[in-house]
């Protein structure tokens, strides 16, 4: 840049603003009938997307009594919160991705990275107070890769664009938790998604051991495969909160991660869409600790006991999940009541 500060402010705009490419109109069925009316897509989509909560069940209702009432217990317990230090951010920072998008305030992580020295003190203020605007997220629609008709709105998938901030303070909150959940095994070993050294191939692998280990013994293994559609986006809170709870994560946690996923809005990237939206459910897509909430949330799945009492029923990788049982090959009616 020569020291030249005209050109110092040109290239730091160029960072925190970057020109983006032109986009197509957009096209989409809306029963039946195509439209390019950005307002009219907007709303099927925060309709597909985001919707509203439908009317809770008695099971419902416990769940969100418990959760209730184990957060009023603790209103009356002294629990301070550990005080977030500098090497924790330091930590954090380290590890966010330095050319990811911004967040709806434009401030991208390369340029907060560069200005943490100077503003680390007032970031610690900051964080220790749970001042930061992270329940806001710009929200991008992507096409999912390999679908034919892109006039569905099944085949486009929601991205939420969080502030470079927020994703430094949850990454602070994401390695507090995973140190409480590596000492309280908050983590079923057979969740192969989003876990260190763990992949789609590691679940294959065992999945496929599982089903050899029966043919040596002279049974057949039936599996069901199941894929939970929009799962991030329609995570329940009461249940991700009483999971917390139920592994004695400390309340100052899960009431942080109740107001992350309380009264949370969003707008829309596309179609100069200027309106924040309301959205009621889930966690965000592409969120620091949607991943791990998710796990949390869903590991009871795959602690079930089997009626033949071998371990292995069920495995997942994040929201695909497959569910299996064996019986010995001359016994298959049972193999069949096993698996409905």
């Amino acid at each position: 840049m020569n020291g030249n500060p005209n050109s110092a402010f040109k290239e730091l705009k160029k960072t925190v603003n970057p020109s983006q490419p032109a986009q197509s109109q957009m096209e989409i069925n809306i029963n039946g009938i195509p439209t390019t009316d950005s307002a009219l897509i907007l709303t099927r989509f925060i309709e597909h997307f985001f919707p509203i909560e439908g009317v809770s069940d008695e099971s419902h209702h416990q769940t969100e009594q418990s959760v209730k009432s184990a957060l009023q217990e603790a209103e009356a317990e002294s629990m301070l919160a550990p005080t977030i230090t500098q090497g924790e951010v330091l930590i954090a920072a380290n590890s966010l991705k330095k050319k990811s998008a911004p967040g709806w305030d434009e401030l991208s992580t390369d340029v907060l990275l560069l200005a943490l020295p100077t503003v680390m003190h007032y970031l610690l203020i900051l964080f220790n107070l749970c001042l930061i605007h992270g329940k806001q997220a710009r929200v991008c629609i992507i096409r999912k890769p390999g679908k034919f008709d892109y006039s569905d709105v099944n085949s486009f998938r929601p991205i939420s664009v969080l502030p470079a901030m927020s994703k430094l303070f949850e990454k602070i909150l994401l390695n507090r938790l995973l140190q409480l959940a590596s000492i309280g095994n908050w983590i079923h070993p057979y969740q192969h998604g989003f876990q260190p050294k763990r992949s789609t191939e590691s679940a294959l692998h065992s999945l496929v051991s599982e089903i050899e280990n029966g043919f040596e013994k002279k049974m057949t293994t039936a599996c069901a495969m199941i894929d939970i559609k929009s799962a991030f986006d329609t995570a329940w809170a009461p249940a991700i909160l009483s999971a917390l709870i139920a592994r004695k994560c400390p309340i100052f946690l899960v009431k942080i991660i109740r107001d992350f996923l309380t009264n949370r809005k969003g707008k829309f990237d596309q179609q100069k869409s200027v309106d924040l939206f309301q959205i009621p459910t889930g966690c965000p897509q592409k969120g620091v600790l949607s991943p791990f909430l998710w796990n949390v949330m869903i590991d009871d799945i795959l602690r079930l006991p089997s009626d033949h009492k071998k371990p292995g029923l069920a495995l997942a990788y994040a929201d695909d999940t497959s569910a299996k049982t064996a019986q010995r090959r001359d016994n298959c009616s049972k193999l069949t009541a096993n698996s409905n």
